[in-house]
């Protein structure tokens, strides 16, 4: 516990956590977790707490699912956007993501990205919320 403390460098700065309280809470509920993608999205959820997009927890390879997003996405104008696209594709280079699955994007990723991964600029982590979230999808899914 304590090295967390010397390697993370900004405590000053979010007086408001209380990690040793947060940890005991979050440390059932990793060990709890039986397949791999769950026990590494429940770290996720935890490490966001530090609110530090340069902190995150990297998935080992050879427990990520077996796939390639073919999209890639980025946070434009004030909206999310597709800013790569498989060839051939007929929907157009930066059209606006509104909804997934029938649900409004921001609300969809406040339910399914955002509590895994933290930034304070949407731009900054956009393609990392679309892999997130299609994680989170397959683990919510078992």
């Amino acid at each position: 516990m304590e090295r967390i403390r010397i390697l993370f460098s900004y405590w000053e700065d979010m007086p408001e956590l209380n990690w040793n309280k947060a940890y005991l809470e979050f440390l059932p509920r990793v060990i709890e977790k039986a397949n791999p993608l769950e026990y590494y999205a429940e770290l996720m959820r935890f490490i966001s707490l530090l609110k530090d997009g340069h902190t995150y927890v990297k998935i080992p390879q050879a427990i990520k699912p077996p796939y390639e997003v073919p999209i890639g996405t980025t946070f434009l104008e004030g909206k999310h956007v597709l800013s790569e696209l498989p060839f051939n594709c007929p929907i157009p280079l930066f059209s606006e993501i509104l909804t997934i699955n029938n649900i409004l994007v921001e609300n969809f990723l406040n339910q399914y990205a955002y509590p895994y991964i933290w930034h304070e600029k949407k731009i900054a982590y956009s393609d990392r919320c679309y892999w997130v979230t299609l994680l989170v999808a397959m683990v919510k899914k078992k």
